[in-house]
């Protein structure tokens, strides 16, 4: 099978699912195709590159779990003010804004809104909010183009060049709202 077939059969079964329904996580098939032409992939069989960071009234816990036979990143969560989990690269991944980044998320039916932070060269952050209302496995997908310049900080030093993606720095999943929480994660994945 070609990309272009592989790209089209995915998105033609995202679009038949709405992503709406709940979806068990050895049923998602949509998933185990993007991972066949993923440029990254993090099916979190490592965790070790992955670290809390959180504000003095918040916690935050990263952690590994099995579900079906195969490991999740765990985001545990108490929010105060801030706090997430993230991971910097040490060999900047260069991506194109017509790609997008695909993940399987297990939410709690908390009602937060996760932030899907990439943070670009020099330091500057796009993101995406995701409301997690849901208590299933749920398939996100999420253009390129749907980032948007973070308003609300940046680092001092940051460049204003806009999501260029020739050289990430990282990526960081957040809760949003004060309270606690569970999230799973798990294939983790950037395509074409």
């Amino acid at each position: 099978m070609n990309k272009i077939s592989i790209i089209f059969l995915l998105l033609s079964l995202l679009f038949i699912t709405g992503c709406q329904k709940p979806l068990k996580l050895k049923d998602m098939n949509v998933v185990e195709s993007a991972q066949s032409v993923a440029l990254y992939q993090d099916d979190f069989n490592n965790i070790s590159e992955w670290t809390a960071f959180f504000s003095k009234d918040s916690s935050i816990e990263v952690g590994q779990v099995m579900v079906d036979n195969q490991p999740c990143l765990k985001l545990a969560f108490r929010l105060g003010d801030w706090g997430g989990i993230g991971k910097s690269f040490s060999k900047k991944p260069s991506w194109n804004i017509n790609n997008s980044l695909v993940f399987k998320i297990k939410g709690d039916s908390s009602n937060n809104i996760a932030r899907i932070e990439i943070t670009d060269n020099g330091g500057e952050r796009f993101i995406k909010l995701i409301p997690v209302n849901f208590k299933d496995w749920k398939v996100i997908t999420i253009p390129f183009n749907e980032f948007k310049h973070r308003q609300d900080w940046q680092p001092d030093k940051a460049p204003k060049d806009g999501f260029t993606l020739t050289a990430v720095e990282g990526i960081s999943i957040s809760p949003t709202l004060k309270g606690s929480g569970v999230w799973l994660i798990d294939d983790l994945n950037v395509i074409p």
